[in-house]
């Protein structure tokens, strides 16, 4: 199996958003767009990765609070350098689970591209806080 392959088969949820090459500034209606989700996407949220990855940002997703979301990306791209690793905790609600996050993020540098790449795991008292 390739590595491409186990990742986007990886048994919790992977995903990247690329970075804006203009930080610390960033535009909330088009950058750090998602890039990346591998299959547990769809099994966790009910979304299907295809549909995320097509031009969508955390404005899109969370309209409410989505300032946060940019802020912590642009914090991990500018301070969290792979090996390191910013810790979030943080609350998630989609169309199959309601749940709390604990989400650990990073950069990575493909050639003159940066990435936030991150992975997520429900740690509520419910199992995965499922509403479906």
């Amino acid at each position: 199996m390739s590595l491409r392959a186990a990742i986007a088969r990886a048994p919790f949820m992977i995903f990247s958003k690329q970075a804006p090459k203009t930080l610390p500034r960033f535009d909330v209606d088009t950058d750090f767009a998602y890039f990346f989700f591998n299959d547990a996407m769809r099994e966790w949220s009910g979304l299907e990765p295809a549909v995320l990855t097509d031009g969508r940002n955390a404005k899109t997703d969370f309209p409410r609070d989505y300032e946060r979301y940019f802020d912590d990306d642009a914090d991990v791209c500018e301070n969290f350098a792979s090996p390191a690793v910013r810790v979030i905790e943080e609350p998630w609600l989609t169309p199959r689970t309601e749940t709390l996050l604990h989400t650990r993020k990073t950069r990575m540098d493909h050639g003159e591209d940066a990435y936030m790449l991150g992975c997520v795991a429900p740690f509520d008292e419910l199992e995965l806080g499922s509403t479906a």
